[in-house]
């Protein structure tokens, strides 16, 4: 019930702010977000103290930066985007276990400041696109939940996230497959102008970038649950009661954020 209750404010607080905030207030939002992000990665990586705080501050500053238009976001964008693609899978397949600090630290840096400043500007191009993307891996952690519970034989990376199946997996993507056609098909005028832009042009296309997006989410699921495991810790942090960190909830929009900005911002 707390975790439901939790998750119910968190919509209830996510949903107005969306498309009421002004920019400058949710880009604001945005850096506190990317604050906490950082905060609880880098306690994950064992910082304390003025480290703790530099590291923090830096990771801040990106973000403000990339928000600001002081430094071209779309770098970070690839930076995360291909650190994702080539990095990460490789270190979640073989569970390396001696990544260096430093190199954890950079690439929880990367990826937070990125997916933070992807935030900011995919809300000010358009907040149903963002809502739409952020739905993707609603559906697909939802349905890999239910699937998994019910049907989960096979396990994923049974080393790093012992409940995740196979099966849960082939549900999400299959739930992710029947939400791309119910947008395509239902609602094509309602669909944001670079989706509808995309689906126009191939409702195959705009189906393969939804079914990317879910696996980059559950690549990103993976990834913190990775970290997790080399700190040994259950949650990334306790600041949501039922759930523990803001890591443990964004962790699949991590990679999911800038990919999307790549590819539907112009």
């Amino acid at each position: 019930m707390k975790r439901i209750a939790t998750a119910v404010v968190l919509i209830a607080a996510l949903l107005p702010s969306l498309f009421f905030l002004p920019t400058v207030t949710w880009n604001i939002a945005c850096v506190f977000f990317a604050a906490i992000c950082a905060y609880e990665w880098c306690r994950l990586c064992g910082l304390k103290g003025i480290l703790l705080s530099a590291c923090i501050a830096l990771i801040v500053s990106v973000v403000v930066a990339a928000v600001m238009d002081a430094i071209p976001a779309k770098w970070l964008f690839i930076a995360s985007t291909m650190t994702w693609i080539a990095a990460v899978p490789v270190i979640i397949w073989n569970n390396s276990q001696n990544i260096g600090k430093a190199v954890r630290i950079g690439f929880g840096g990367l990826i937070i400041a990125s997916a933070a400043s992807a935030l900011a500007a995919l809300r000010s191009s358009d907040p149903a696109l963002l809502l739409l993307l952020m739905a993707i891996v609603w559906v697909s952690d939802t349905a890999a939940y239910f699937s998994g519970r019910k049907w989960g034989h096979r396990k994923l990376a049974p080393s790093i996230s012992p409940g995740k199946t196979w099966e849960g997996v082939a549900g999400g993507l299959t739930a992710v497959c029947i939400y791309a056609l119910a947008l395509i098909v239902s609602f094509p005028a309602t669909l944001p102008q670079t989706a509808s832009r995309i689906s126009e042009n191939s409702s195959a296309l705009f189906m393969i970038v939804c079914l990317a997006l879910a696996v980059a989410g559950i690549v990103g699921d993976l990834a913190e649950s990775w970290a997790k495991r080399l700190a040994g810790v259950k949650d990334s942090g306790t600041i949501l009661p039922g759930h523990g960190g803001i890591l443990d909830r964004v962790d699949a929009l991590l990679p999911v954020l800038p990919m999307a900005a790549l590819i539907f911002l112009r």
